[in-house]
C-alpha cells in the first residue's frame, strides 16, 4: 500500500509541475497583449503545491 502511495503522491507532484509550466507559459503569450491593451496583469496566485504545506521538496 505505501508502494501505491508513494507513485500516486508522485503523480500528483508530477501533474503539480505540469500544470505550472503551462500556467507559466500562457502567462507568457498573454503578457504583450496585455500591455498593448492596457489591462492590469492578473494577481498571483499561491500554488496548490504551496498551499497543501505538504512539504515536498519541488524540482523547478
Amino acid at each position: 500500500m505505501n508502494e501505491h502511495l508513494h507513485n500516486a503522491a508522485h503523480q500528483l507532484e508530477l501533474a503539480s509541475n505540469s500544470c505550472h509550466y503551462i500556467a507559466e507559459a500562457i502567462e507568457r503569450h498573454s503578457a504583450p497583449t496585455q500591455r498593448r491593451t492596457g489591462q492590469a496583469p492578473a494577481p498571483a496566485h499561491a500554488s496548490p503545491a504551496n498551499v497543501s504545506g505538504s512539504g515536498a521538496a519541488h524540482t523547478r
